[in-house]
């Protein structure tokens, strides 16, 4: 096998995958749907696998480009020794460049911290942000306790409910909420909301905010942005239906979902920090009559096998460096 062969096949796959998995995650949903949870872990681990496979290229091509010398000498023999050691090639196999080697090395590992510092940073707008709002609600709601659910109240006639991190707020709910609802479809939409507190979405939507949003350009994030915050309220129907039923929480979604539009100024909430609500009659569809599964194996089958070629891909190439560097890279001591 050519030296290139590796790090042009890593490329392949990360392409492939990047253009394809979008349409085969939206035509697994059928699937995916009967197990939202594990669509979540689904969706990040492939967000992650691309990652680490999109940084082995670099560390792949460092075992057949050879470059000038950028470290010091005894630096520079410590790290030739290591990509040695660690690489499935013959020594003096590759091709010459003009860029150095040491940069393909630590290319990957300086993008990450740039990449983890930015991402801290916007995790800390987003607490912020979910600051701001719960200052908002606190200002305009009341305490109070409705069906054993700490709640705020707000005085606002719409039927609203959504949730803040239990911290912030936990969940928020309208009078609106309470006269528009029977009290089997109020609890369902207690227990759709106290889900998302227990099961700590809202921990999940920090995450996906702060690292995956930013990298949306790339279709396979783009996708995992907007089917995560879904999967999250499909979850958390999942687990309001099995508590409370079917028919009450599929028509308290549909008496929320009729008033989706009203005017923003009623709801005292104004920060750009993402929520989770439970509204929307398009999950309604997922409880009354899911969609059959026969022709979402094929591309569930395909997607798996997409994940399987990104983590050996990412295996193929870290190995060999952990095992050299657990074995002192043969520099002697």
């Amino acid at each position: 096998m050519s030296s290139l062969a590796l790090p042009l096949l890593i490329s392949a796959a990360l392409i492939l995958s990047a253009v394809l998995m979008p349409t085969l995650l939206r035509r697994a949903e059928p699937i995916l749907v009967r197990v939202p949870r594990l669509a979540v872990g689904f969706h990040l681990g492939a967000a992650a696998l691309w990652l680490l496979s999109f940084a082995a290229v670099s560390l792949a091509l460092a075992w057949v480009l050879n470059g000038p010398q950028l470290l010091p000498t005894a630096y520079g023999r410590v790290c030739r020794a290591c990509l040695e050691a660690a690489s499935p090639f013959s020594v003096g196999v590759g091709l010459t460049t003009p860029l150095p080697v040491a940069v393909l090395v630590a290319a990957p590992a300086a993008l990450l911290v740039v990449f983890l510092l930015l991402g801290m940073l916007r995790v800390v707008h987003h607490r912020r942000a979910v600051s701001c709002e719960y200052e908002a609600v606190r200002g305009a709601g009341r305490e109070t306790s409705v069906l054993g659910h700490r709640v705020l109240m707000l005085p606002v006639q719409a039927p609203v409910a959504f949730s803040l991190p239990r911290g912030r707020g936990g969940i928020v709910v309208s009078e609106g909420l309470l006269a528009a609802l029977d009290p089997p479809e109020l609890a369902a939409v207690l227990a759709h909301e106290q889900t998302h507190l227990r099961q700590r979405h809202h921990l999940i939507m920090v995450l996906l905010s702060a690292f995956a949003a930013p990298l949306r350009t790339v279709p396979l994030f783009g996708t995992v942005v907007d089917a995560v915050p879904r999967y999250l309220e499909i979850a958390a129907d999942a687990w309001a239906r099995g508590l409370c039923g079917t028919p009450a929480l599929a028509a308290a979604l549909l008496r929320i979902g009729e008033h989706r539009h009203r005017p923003a100024a009623q709801i005292p909430v104004g920060s750009p920090a993402p929520l989770l609500h439970a509204a929307g009659p398009d999950r309604i569809a997922h409880l009354v009559a899911p969609p059959t599964m026969r022709t979402a194996w094929t591309p569930m089958i395909t997607l798996l096998g997409l994940a399987v070629t990104l983590a050996l891909s990412a295996l193929l190439v870290y190995s060999p460096y952990v095992l050299a560097l657990l074995r002192g890279c043969g520099v002697p001591v």
